[in-house]
């Protein structure tokens, strides 16, 4: 990021709400055009018999409050036809999107999904300031956090190999965020009849991207019998 120019701003502790709070004061002035919320840990266990209450309370409070805290100390800041977006991972998986069933990673498509619920209050909140909000969810990316998975025998080598190279992913992310408007936003709302009020080419690379998360909540599973 500093080599493409870009300030950064290090050593905020997403977990201690006064430390977030004073983000817009390192921030400046200047008014905040775009929001993009990507925080996530995942300490996660294989299956319903393995799961970790107090791993669970720590995803929550970096995935989901974390986010939370960054949105809240920044939106002062944000003016009409801003936009924030929130990612949320594996969070789509159990609305049943993709139509398959899964298994194991509680703690963070729990976390990642409650973060789907915040954006779509929060969407509706800040309509009326011209703010829109985008649900984005990118499968899997070759990050810091799952490589650590990896070297804790969590998943295979393989998820490493197939891991969506993370310029591409930029690209649609920032295509997504190009295309958002307040008529899309949130970007998984449904209609009446419970259908996805999203546009279909939308819709088509998401679930895309999500079916590698499919497949990597199955080897987490695998991997740990």
């Amino acid at each position: 990021m500093e080599a493409l120019g870009v300030e950064v701003i290090d050593g905020i502790d997403l977990t201690d709400t006064d430390a977030v709070a004073q983000l817009t004061d390192r921030v400046g002035p200047q008014g905040v055009d775009a929001l993009i919320c990507n925080a996530g840990i995942n300490k996660d266990s294989a299956g319903l018999d393995d799961i970790d209450v107090t791993n669970l309370a720590e995803m929550f409070d970096v995935n989901t409050l974390g986010c939370i805290r960054v949105v809240l100390a920044v939106l002062p800041r944000m003016k009409k036809g801003a936009k924030i977006m929130l990612i949320n991972s594996m969070g789509l998986v159990p609305f049943g999107i993709l139509g398959a069933r899964t298994v194991g990673n509680y703690g963070y498509r729990m976390s990642k999904a409650a973060l789907i619920s915040f954006g779509h209050a929060l969407a509706g909140d800040v309509r009326e300031r011209g703010i829109a909000v985008a649900l984005a969810s990118p499968g899997r990316v070759d990050t810091p956090m799952l490589r650590t998975v990896y070297s804790e025998g969590r998943t295979s080598k393989a998820a490493i190999d197939e891991a969506a190279d993370i310029y591409a992913v930029g690209r649609m992310l920032r295509t997504r965020m190009d295309e958002l408007t307040l008529d899309h936003s949130p970007a998984f709302q449904r209609d009446p009849e419970g259908n996805l009020a999203v546009p279909p080419h939308i819709l088509r690379l998401l679930q895309e991207a999500n079916s590698t998360q499919v497949g990597q909540a199955g080897e987490l599973a695998s991997i740990r019998k």
